[in-house]
């Protein structure tokens, strides 16, 4: 397994009068006093609606869950309760109606926005009991997806987002010549324009690629660094780069406000850890991606931001999820665990939002409620 090297550094705010936690002393997750999450939503099958594979997912100012089921091809709605309130999109080509593939987005002042193959954007407004509806097409059609994939909100008018990342030549890529790609954020417009170009760039790990029968598979390798951008309660955002154990505050126009270096202690990657993240790779794949695993991991897999708390995604196991919460000061407070099926979405004031894939059950989505 290749080494991991991260960069331990002493916490410290630039551009501040004063710095926040001036001590050496590493972090360890599992030493952090643990606090209760409680499940309040469950929001799955009901009224002859039985989910297929969710894939997205909005949430409403009144706290409305809107999905995107791959399965049925549709757009499904449920109440904060998890009560199925009915669909809201199907499959079809006209106005308001959704192709084999589409993909949902917060276009922002509450209004949910589809994107059918083909580049067609529907708008999704609510009426006064809040139920969502066509309302209009925004950018007709363009003929292609390989524009720019939206990232989140910036204002009633623009996004930040990537361009859609295709791969034109599989043969060139199935030696798996590199660990990672640059991913670059931009801002566009809701015609899909580019507003500013390449205002961050980020490092995104690639797939394994393994030919199979005249085609190819690809599987994630574990534990890789994985750069995220996410936007912040103050109207900016941050950079999230775990390869260099440090969180970048930019205000919203691209300039560097401050920056918090994480001192985590190191963890090492056993066999448990490789037997259930590689738990649905075939041998093959298996015996191919183990050697592109580091010895560590990284201090953080993913990372969310709320008004108060920084919530981290620290690890991926059989017993669930480990969450740890951290203030914007870089004071580490607590952690806490969720199921093993979850994968968050959202996180708004101390909720935890997530997409359940019970392999048993079927999918649904969760609301959790952290006890801080």
């Amino acid at each position: 397994m290749k080494k991991l090297l991260l960069s331990i550094t002493v916490l410290a705010v630039l551009n501040s009068c004063g710095s926040a936690g001036d001590s050496d002393e590493l972090i360890s997750y599992d030493e952090l006093p643990e606090i209760d999450v409680t499940l309040i939503t469950d929001a799955g099958e009901g009224a002859g609606y039985f989910p297929g594979r969710i894939s997205g997912l909005f949430i409403s100012s009144r706290g409305d869950l809107l999905v995107s089921d791959m399965g049925s091809n549709t757009v499904e709605q449920f109440s904060p309760d998890g009560d199925y309130l009915g669909t809201v999109a199907e499959r079809g080509s006209g106005p308001g109606e959704v192709s084999g593939f589409f993909q949902i987005y917060d276009a922002g002042s509450d209004t949910l926005m589809v994107e059918s193959q083909g580049g067609r954007r529907d708008l999704f407004y609510p009426d006064n009991s809040g139920v969502y509806n066509y309302t209009r097409n925004l950018a007709g059609e363009s003929g292609t997806m390989e524009g720019f994939v939206l990232s989140s909100v910036r204002s009633d008018t623009e996004f930040y987002a990537t361009r859609r990342r295709v791969i034109r030549n599989p043969d060139q890529m199935m030696n798996n010549p590199n660990d990672y790609h640059n991913t670059y954020m931009h801002v566009v417009d809701r015609n899909n324009k580019a507003v500013a170009d390449s205002i961050q760039r980020l490092q995104t790990p690639e797939w394994h690629m393994l030919s199979v029968g005249g085609g190819f598979t690809m599987h994630e390798v574990p534990f890789r660094n994985h750069d995220r951008f996410v936007t912040v309660p103050n109207g900016g955002y941050m950079i999230a780069r775990p390869a260099d154990s440090q969180l970048l505050f930019f205000d919203d126009q691209h300039e560097l406000q401050s920056t918090l270096s994480l001192n985590i202690a190191e963890r090492s990657i056993g066999r448990a850890d490789l037997d259930h993240t590689l738990t649905n790779a075939s041998s093959e794949m298996r015996r191919a991606i183990e050697p592109r695993v580091y010895d560590t991991k990284p201090p953080f897999l993913n990372i969310w931001a709320s008004e108060e708390w920084i919530w981290l995604q620290t690890d991926n196991s059989e017993v669930g999820k480990q969450m740890v919460l951290m203030d914007y000061d870089g004071n580490f407070h607590s952690r806490f665990l969720i199921s093993e099926f979850d994968e968050v979405q959202r996180i708004r004031g101390n909720r935890i939002y997530t997409i359940h894939r019970n392999p048993d059950l079927g999918d649904s989505v969760r609301i959790y409620e952290a006890d801080v």
